[in-house]
């Protein structure tokens, strides 16, 4: 899935519509970004919503039932991220050992 951009205003019609797009467009790609054009922290909101959730998220849960889903989310991911470091460490302290009694 890639970041999905709104459809661009009509150049013939909407001038000032199509100069603030074209900024949030800049701004996609500058570090802070998100702080500095509120149209583009509002597309990747709803990227990130419908990323996690599945399309039109935003409408269907609160913002209360999205943050508490992300926050199990990044629980998850933690948990993981300690198995996997704790199995990393375990097998590191057996090749040690291991080395330790070849060498006697």
């Amino acid at each position: 899935m890639s970041f999905e951009f709104p459809t661009p205003p009509d150049a013939s019609t909407e001038l000032m519509e199509l100069n603030h797009y074209k900024h949030a467009m800049d701004a996609y790609d500058t570090d802070a970004g998100l702080m500095d054009d509120n149209r583009l922290r509002g597309w990747f909101l709803d990227n990130v919503c419908e990323l996690a959730f599945g399309e039109d998220a935003m409408y269907r849960y609160s913002p209360r039932e999205i943050f508490e889903k992300l926050e199990e989310f990044s629980n998850d991911a933690q948990k993981w991220t300690d198995i996997l470091e704790e199995h990393d460490v375990k097998e590191y302290n057996k090749e040690m050992e291991y080395q330790r009694q070849c060498s006697y």
